[in-house]
């Protein structure tokens, strides 16, 4: 009976929303528990060292934009602020700060759902908030405080507003419009690779729909947007300037075969693992695909289909990005982060896909198969190795050393750092303790029982931060 439902609508289910809550509560139980499992790793680490938060106290927001740019200028400015203000309103500590794209993680899911429900129906919604909320890239970022799931939101908020400005029968109205221009505007300040989602939407939007005032509209609000946005653009050329200077990024990059390997293996959990050969004869495929249905779709402007809205600004999303990273080198195999704004798209096409599977196949089968993705994608977001291999953090519970050291030191203490436990990237972020008295110790040198304590025999307590 639920497999029915879930599979092939909701035929007259009017609570099927309900299913969202176990949904919600699943992604909870997965990722609070690891809020505090580990330090804050150099990439989390970098952003609340622009903001301040890892000395004295956090910087005014003026500074927070300079050290920004002066630091992580390949960054969007958004995060940083958003970051800023999430940490004076909460504190510091792990959880505090990790529960923030928790929070934008599970907005985004239900933005989803909301979206396939008003573009298709209860049960597509329900169908892609569980294909995203599953998808181990998702489950790994809304357990790290980085910009990564930012993304998604804006890209659900600039689909389902550019669907309501542009293309729903009924007029928009200021709601529709104010949904738009932000999903537009956020989309500018979470990540540039993130932003490439509006070019495709415009293209989509030259090409598929009829000249009109709201057409007009339209465009008027993505250019607003993207005014605002080159807000950033001094600090966005000194990043392209760093990035292209990057000689082990440019070495390291993917080339447009690879690339699109690692966004099947991702998409898929892990479960598809295609050869070059196979990835550039399915992107081949993709590609003429959409371009014969595009030649299709010119010739009947104006009658709009929600499915291909998703189909073709997901395919032209990807190209452009394939073909930034194609001339510019600056995507490795651990930065497949950067497409993420194709994630919420290919659920909720996916969703539609599956609904429509079930006419082909019995729903037991098709619901076999999302489990079996769906474990995968558990599994797979949980596994040290995945989340090492693709550079999502560096294991390390120093955190809870310093938190030690945070209750026990006294005035007077010494704190004697080892050298190799400082440099570790954890270790790096916690350097607020440095401005307390401090010496560190080269264990090649220093024998810290030896030739440290003697020195400091009028310190009440010396605290030995070493590395085993």
């Amino acid at each position: 009976m639920i497999v029915r439902h879930f599979v092939r609508g909701a035929g007259g289910w009017p609570y099927i929303w309900t299913w969202m809550v176990p949904v919600l509560l699943l992604i909870c139980a997965l990722t609070i528990p690891r809020l505090d499992l580990e330090a804050f790793y150099i990439d989390e680490g970098a952003a609340l060292f622009n903001v301040g938060a890892l000395h004295t106290g956090p910087f005014p927001i003026a500074r927070v934009l300079e050290e920004t740019a002066e630091h992580s200028s390949e960054q969007a400015l958004g995060w940083p602020m958003l970051l800023y203000a999430w940490g004076r309103l909460v504190g510091w500590s792990e959880p505090a700060v990790r529960t923030l794209p928790l929070l934008i993680g599970l907005l985004t899911i239900v933005l989803v759902y909301r979206t396939g429900n008003d573009l298709f129906t209860p049960s597509v919604g329900l169908t892609a908030a569980l294909l995203l909320g599953g998808s181990s890239l998702l489950l790994v970022y809304v357990g790290v405080a980085r910009a990564f799931t930012l993304v998604p939101l804006f890209a659900t908020l600039a689909i389902r507003g550019y669907w309501r400005s542009a293309l729903r029968p009924r007029a928009p109205g200021p709601g529709a419009l104010a949904e738009f221009f932000l999903g537009a505007l956020g989309l500018f300040y979470s990540h540039y690779f993130g932003a490439l989602l509006l070019p495709a939407l415009g293209l989509y939007h030259l090409l598929f729909v009829k000249l009109s005032r709201r057409w007009w509209r339209t465009v008027l609000l993505m250019a607003l947007a993207a005014v605002l946005g080159l807000l950033q653009l001094p600090v966005f050329l000194r990043g392209v300037n760093r990035t292209l200077n990057n000689e082990m990024l440019r070495t390291n990059a993917q080339g447009t075969a690879e690339l699109f390997a690692q966004v099947l293996h991702n998409l898929g959990n892990g479960l598809i693992n295609p050869s070059l050969t196979v990835s550039a004869a399915l992107l081949l495929i993709v590609t003429l695909s959409v371009l014969l249905a595009a030649l299709w779709r010119r010739r009947v402007k104006g009658q709009w289909n929600a499915l291909w809205l998703l189909v073709f600004t997901a395919v032209a999303y990807l190209w452009l990005a394939l073909l930034v990273n194609a001339r510019f080198h600056v995507m490795p195999s651990n930065r497949i982060r950067y497409l993420i704004s194709l994630w919420p798209l290919a659920a909720l096409a996916g969703a539609v896909l599956l609904r429509r599977s079930a006419r082909m196949l019995a729903p037991p089968v098709l619901a076999l198969l999302l489990a079996l993705w769906l474990v995968q994608g558990l599994q797979l977001s949980r596994a040290r190795d995945y989340r090492v291999g693709m550079d999502y953090l560096q294991p390390s519970e120093i955190h809870h050393v310093y938190r030690v050291l945070d209750r026990n030191m006294q005035a007077g203490d010494l704190l004697v750092i080892d050298h190799e436990a400082m440099q570790l990237d954890p270790a790096r972020n916690y350097d607020r303790w440095l401005s307390r008295p401090h010496r560190i110790l080269n264990r090649s040198l220093d024998d810290p029982l030896a030739d440290i304590l003697p020195i400091h025999e009028r310190s009440p307590w010396v605290w030995l931060l070493y590395r085993t």
